[in-house]
């Protein structure tokens, strides 16, 4: 029977070189058998010429240009331009070392490994490109093909192909720009009925009282209390099916060139929490269509570091990592030596073990 389970670990290109051995060891004590290594390459002049920024640092006003869009009109959030604007577009960093990438790849091939690479899509954080844009999705596609069919890899394991955190309310109302009315229009929702009804729910909202709603809570409350409460109108359904309809149609078709431009290679990306995935435009019904695999994203290890530095004050800054790895019981893997630095220290270091191809699990 073929063994079909993957044992894998996120690493930077500094780390592989810097610790040649430390792979090796993992492979042989553990059974690692895959390295999801960042991007850090550099792309093509044809690539780079299909970015929306147009081969320059895009200004302030160029950038509002290509986010996404509050309901209201405004850009949902120009904080993170400065971030936006160390992109050569979107999802990719603007400076790369081809060569030494090509040599941390061909290192971990070398060993025996698979080697995915994960670059980064539309979103930063509350910051998101315009999904339905065409210049968006021309480039994100194309950087796929490049990384495919450049690079000796096995998959791409891309991250944020979804909307802004559901915890950043302006993130759920976004986007009604002309790109995205025309993309409601194709997919069969009417953008005009979905924002008023959002309009109209922010309204209820505004109107409930604070005090009763809080008893309310505490009493319980579930969906239909909600529904009932906020006067939601079928817009409001509308306009969360319609975000995850639009992604599932991208996704679909960047794994459809990856996979026309290299046929066994993988095409996967990673998740939201269940309980909040709608509310990021994630439909895990359809992911079979857009994805080879899932990476689900688990931060309770980064959390619980958060946690303690905010209980115990006191503490070290590098303890409360420390004490989440002894709790996961990393340290029982029989490695007589200590592990990097980095690895002690980071939150994207450690490996889990999962079946594949279904699920590759990774501390984000």
């Amino acid at each position: 029977m073929t063994n079909n389970w993957l044992t894998g670990i996120y690493l930077t290109t500094d780390e592989v070189l810097k610790y040649p051995d430390y792979v090796e060891r993992l492979r042989d004590e553990i059974g690692l058998n895959t390295v999801v290594l960042s991007f850090t390459g550099q792309l093509s002049e044809e690539v780079l010429a299909l970015s929306p920024y147009g081969g320059r640092t895009p200004t302030e006003a160029e950038l509002s240009k290509l986010v996404i869009r509050h309901f209201d009109g405004r850009p949902v959030d120009p904080r993170e331009y400065q971030q936006a604007q160390a992109l050569c577009g979107p999802g990719v960093a603007a400076r790369g070392d081809d060569e030494t990438f090509r040599k941390a790849v061909g290192q971990l091939k070398e060993a025996g490994l698979n080697v995915w690479t994960y670059g980064g899509a539309w979103t930063i954080r509350r910051l998101m490109f315009c999904p339905s844009r065409e210049d968006v999705q021309d480039w994100i596609e194309a950087v796929c093909v490049y990384w495919v069919t450049q690079y000796d890899l096995d998959a791409l394991d891309i991250t944020h192909f979804r909307y802004p955190m559901g915890s950043f309310p302006l993130g759920l109302f976004g986007c009604t720009c002309s790109s995205c009315t025309a993309a409601a229009q194709e997919l069969g929702y009417d953008m005009e009925a979905m924002v008023e009804d959002l309009q109209r729910a922010r309204e209820g909202l505004r109107q409930l009282d604070g005090a009763r709603l809080g008893e309310v809570v505490r009493l319980g409350i579930g969906f239909f209390d909600v529904v009932h409460a906020l006067g939601l109108g079928s817009g409001v359904l509308d306009w969360v099916r319609f975000r995850c309809d639009l992604i599932v149609r991208n996704l679909a078709r960047f794994r459809a060139a990856v996979h026309a431009a290299a046929p066994n290679k993988a095409f996967g990306t990673d998740t939201y929490p269940a309980s909040m995935a709608l509310t990021a435009g994630h439909d895990y019904r359809r992911w079979g269509e857009m994805a080879d695999f899932a990476s689900p994203l688990v931060s309770h290890i980064s959390a619980f570091a958060a946690f303690c530095r905010r209980k115990f004050p006191t503490c070290g800054k590098k303890m409360p990592y420390s004490l989440s790895i002894d709790l996961r019981g990393t340290t029982a893997w029989g490695c007589r030596r200590p592990l990097p630095h980095t690895a002690l220290t980071s939150r994207r270091r450690w490996p889990i073990e999962s079946p594949r191809p279904i699920w590759f699990c990774g501390i984000w």
